[in-house]
């Protein structure tokens, strides 16, 4: 102390004189930085004796002033230890200025640029404190939106101080106030393009190499952006290199905009806990970092001292005219301390044991897969290690909870360790055969929030009052949970035999709730194994069960389940919608688990799609996807599968154009979960193929078939099922070109391989057949055609039995054949029967009815039935503009009733009708050759085609 005294005296006797440079009562002693903007000068408070830094303008910057005095009011509001301190803003001759504390010391920027580095245990001791800085100013109700090492220095004491928040914003004004920037000040001159400012006046604010995205696009910022910033700078000090790549703000943006951290570099070792806290900060979504600066200061403080506890005590004590901080910590040991819960679950052993696992598939997707997976994992043991203390500390040691409460929480939590360590076991055990789908059984993890909601959790039935009975409960539902796990990774089998077992150890037990709670599991078991009758049967006890016991929860799983199998496996439309009014209507209760409501929505969308109400179809589905968004994030795998059958419900509707564009963005979400060569993305270019084949390209449709084939060639066996069916696809496109030829050994091939891989009668089988049928049709090979057409009807039959849609379609077919073959009556017999299945399964307005209606009059109009003819033109017609489907399905009634009014002598409408159809096809590049043949003959002809 008497040191500082003696170098006020000094620095007052040097600074008295007349020739020093002086702005009121500072006196200059030298130049610290200079930049476009302004310069910051070390001076003299010759008043209060003490040295200061002055921030000042440019003569040419002075429109620059109000932001300058808008930073020294807001940081004068603030007072922390963790913030360089303004002193006074004020003016001198025309100049203003700002006078701020003095703190010797490196940057952040130097210091971690030092060699050796620091140690990652140290950088993140020196963060926390600049973290505890900005969580300052964002309780202040300010926003730095330029924090970067560079604005961060080291004191004397080692203790990290923000300073620079020329920046600074209110927060409600973030997002339209655009101030220019005065240039970062700085000891020595940056060569990193992308660690400059922008300065311009009306662009956005910041260092763009250090910037989220929002803020580079220039659109609203709040505390989540400084949180980015300082998540960037922080793995910056950890990695010696920043998280996103990128050398120009194009590059970097694109970077942001994957959001995908790029791997560590070779030789960095830091926590899994400290990466996933570090991505969550990183995340491209504001909404998906963490939800202040506060939350993420305290999980970095719990990396470095697991569990530590208690309140810091501040102490002010003067020294030299200038406070310090010093922290008081509690010694006796905190209540929530403890081995870490996630030991042996998922810690660095376990990652490196599921990271060789993936490596010994040598499938080329494996990698990619696993960049993808690991943080998935991280992330969740991050927040339910942050769940799991919270929980703990909200009553033993903030006292806001009762003992029961934190029960409960506990509970819910020991369900989501278990579901964590079943997956990372499943993981663990993958091979060339069972990666595929177990490489995104991580997005099934269930909802760490619903550990938080204590009114849903209090809403769940209470376990026996027999501790034994109880202890019982809690290790069958544990069971429970590794089942489930089990099923979703394609390990059916097993999960059966493990959920009968638990259904029969819960009636054992004689505690209700848990059987329904079995009986589910097995019933999902069953489900997935194609074993429908008995799945509804386990289900619907299921539902009893619940039902008589309040059980809301399994009421709800029960219902949804139900509306699934038996609705759209079983075909029982009706009944499956009764099960779907049940399902949505307990998935709404305040309760219920918000993803189940999805869930349902897009169940039933799938149901009125199978019923051709396309319209109502993409409704619900569109529904679920704004709720999945929001509950889970626009990234989650749930979110690409939805839109995914959005597109595929588009393209049943005849918008091929509109399917695309859902079918783009799942590529995209897959691309980004999975890896450019993940088998999923295959079965999506298999549907963007189909999209373009009914938009008249089959050239581009191929494309996509073949990149799909490339995938799959790589990493599927060579006899799969999915190789076969885009082998079939492959030849739909070939058909579609008009190389007959060239696409009937592509169907053969299909149709070899999922005859192989598939039961003989399985739904994929018959529609392979019915491809190499049709291809033989349009050949001329009628006979051959007809055996392969009689055989699809009959396994249609067998398989989804009479009344199915599908039947209807094989009776259509088989039509076609007849006619063309002169059998009219029985042609006409095979039309009828499949008009029936028609009105019976489908809507009103579906365009099948169109078609076979079409076909009738065909028939008809062949038997000289032209009154009937007529009438099944003119409905076919009226159908084909009502459904507002593919524009295409008018050619055929038009050139019908073209062809009937030339027959009856009328040639003008006869005429009229034909340039309607060729108008038809040509403005939408429909398909239909045949048909628009037959008009162009009559027109140039005038003879009946």
């Amino acid at each position: 102390m008497l040191q500082d005294v003696g170098r006020a005296r000094l620095m007052r006797k040097m600074f008295n004189r007349a020739d020093v440079r002086r702005f009121g009562r500072y006196a200059v002693v030298r130049e610290l930085g200079r930049g476009g903007m302004g310069v910051v000068l070390e001076a003299f408070d010759d008043q209060l004796g003490r040295p200061v830094a002055l921030k000042l303008l440019h003569p040419h910057a002075q429109r620059e002033s109000t932001r300058l005095r808008r930073e020294a009011q807001a940081l004068a509001r603030l007072s922390h230890p963790n913030v360089v301190q303004v002193f006074e803003a004020g003016e001198h001759e025309g100049r203003p200025f700002v006078a701020l504390e003095l703190v010797p010391g490196p940057t952040l920027e130097q210091w971690q640029s030092q060699t050796p580095r620091p140690g990652w245990r140290r950088c993140v001791e020196v963060y926390i404190g600049a973290g505890r800085g900005l969580a300052a100013a964002h309780q202040a109700g300010l926003i730095h939106r330029d924090f970067k090492p560079s604005n961060c220095i080291i004191d004397d004491g080692g203790r990290a101080r923000v300073l620079d928040f020329g920046l600074v914003a209110r927060e409600e004004s973030a997002t339209t106030e655009r101030y220019p920037v005065v240039d970062d000040v700085t000891m020595e001159p940056r060569e990193d393009a992308l660690g400059s400012s922008l300065t311009r006046t009306g662009t956005t604010m910041g260092t763009i190499a250090y910037m989220p995205l929002e803020q580079l696009e220039g659109r609203q910022t709040g505390p989540r952006s400084d949180q980015f910033c300082f998540c960037v700078s922080l793995y910056e000090a950890l990695h010696g290199e920043r998280p996103f790549p990128g050398h120009t703000a194009e590059a970097l943006a694109a970077s942001l905009a994957a959001g995908v951290v790029r791997s560590p570099p070779p030789g960095v070792r830091i926590p899994r806990r400290l990466r996933a806290i570090l991505r969550r900060g990183l995340a491209t979504n504001p909404a998906e970092r963490w939800p202040s600066m506060l939350a993420l200061v305290a999980a970095l403080e719990a990396v470095i001292a697991p569990r530590r506890s208690g309140w810091w005590k501040a102490g002010l004590a003067a020294l030299g005219g200038t406070a310090a901080i010093f922290l008081v910590w509690p010694t006796e040991p905190a209540p929530c301390t403890g081995p870490d819960p996630l030991a042996g679950i998922w810690d660095d052993d376990r990652r490196d044991a599921v990271e060789a696992a993936f490596g010994r598939t040598a499938l080329p997707y494996a990698g990619p897969a696993w960049s993808r997976i690991a943080p998935i994992l991280d992330d969740y043991a991050a927040d339910w290690s942050a769940a799991h203390a919270q929980a703990c500390e909200a009553t033993r040691v903030h006292q806001v909870q009762t003992e029961a409460d934190m029960g409960l929480r506990m509970g819910c939590l020991a369900e989501r360790r278990t579901a964590l360590r079943e997956v990372v076991d499943v993981l663990s055990h993958v091979d060339a055969s069972t990666l595929e789908q177990s490489s995104q059984v991580p997005a099934t993890l269930p909802s760490l929030a619903r550990c938080d909601d204590l009114p849903a959790l209090h809403a769940r039935l209470p376990p026996p009052e027999d501790p034994a009975r109880a202890q019982a409960v809690d290790e069958a539902r544990s069971a429970l949970v590794e089942i489930r796990v089990q099923r979703e990774a394609g390990q059916l089998e097993h999960a059966l035999t493990r959920s009968e077992a638990a259904v029969t150890d819960a009636e054992a037990l004689g505690y209700e709730p848990l059987l329904a709670e079995a009986l589910i599991e097995r019933g999902e078991a069953r489900e997935a194994l194609g074993r429908y009758e008995p799945a509804e049967g386990d289900l619907e006890r299921a539902y009893l069960v619940a039902l008589h016991h309040d059980h809301t929860e399994a009421l709800a799983q029960a219902a949804r389940s139900l509306l699934w199998v038996v609705g759209h496996r079983r075909g029982l439309h009706d009944e499956g919608h009764r099960w779907g009014r049940t399902a949505l209507a307990l998935a709404e209760r305040p309760d219920a688990d918000p993803r189940l409501e999805a869930e349902v929505l897009g169940q039933l969308g799938i149901l009125l799609r199978d019923q051709g109400r396309m319209g109502e179809a993409r409704e619900h589905l569109e529904h679920a996807l704004t709720l999945r968004e929001t509950v889970l994030g626009p990234y989650h795998a749930s979110v690409a599968s939805t839109t995914h059958e959005l597109g595929n419900t588009l393209l049943l509707d005849g918008q091929p154009a509109a399917a695309q564009v859902h079918y783009e963005r799942t590529l995209a979400l897959q691309a980004r979960a999975l890896g450019q060569s993940h088998p999923a993305l295959a079965r999506t270019r298999g549907s963007m193929g189909t999209a373009l084949l009914e938009q008249g390209q089959p050239q581009a449709a191929l494309e996509h078939y073949q990149e799909a084939l490339a995938i799959q060639t790589e990493a599927l066996p060579p006899a799969h099922v999915e190789i076969g069916m885009t082998l079939g696809n492959i030849g739909r496109a070939l058909e579609a070109m008009g190389q007959l030829d060239e696409a009937l050994p592509f169907h053969q091939r299909a149709l070899d391989i999922l005859e192989r891989a598939l039961d003989p009668a399985h739904p994929d089988v018959t529609r392979a057949r019915g491809n190499v049928a049709l291809v033989l049709q349009r050949q001329g090979r009628l006979d051959e055609a007809l055996v392969h057409s009689r055989r699809v009807l009959a396994d249609f039959q067998a398989s989804l039995g009479p009344r199915h849609p599908a039947v209807g379609q094989a009776l259509d077919n088989i039509g076609t054949l007849l006619e063309e073959q002169t059998q009219l009556d029985t042609a006409l017999l095979h039309y009828r029967q499949a008009l029936g299945i028609y009105r019976a399964t489908l809507d009103p307005q579906h365009p099948l009815l169109a078609n076979v209606w079409g076909n009738i009059g065909s028939v008809q109009l062949e038997r000289g039935a032209l009154p009937e003819a007529r009438e099944a033109f003119e409905r076919a017609l009226a159908l084909a503009r009502a459904s507002q489907a593919d524009p295409g399905l008018a050619i055929p009634p038009l050139v019908g009733l073209a062809r009937l009014e030339h027959r009856q002598g009328d040639l003008e409408v006869a005429f009229e009708h034909a340039r309607e159809a060729i108008a038809v096809g040509e403005a939408n590049q429909a398909s239909y050759p045949d048909e628009l043949e037959h008009a162009r003959a009559l027109l140039a002809q005038g003879v009946t085609p």
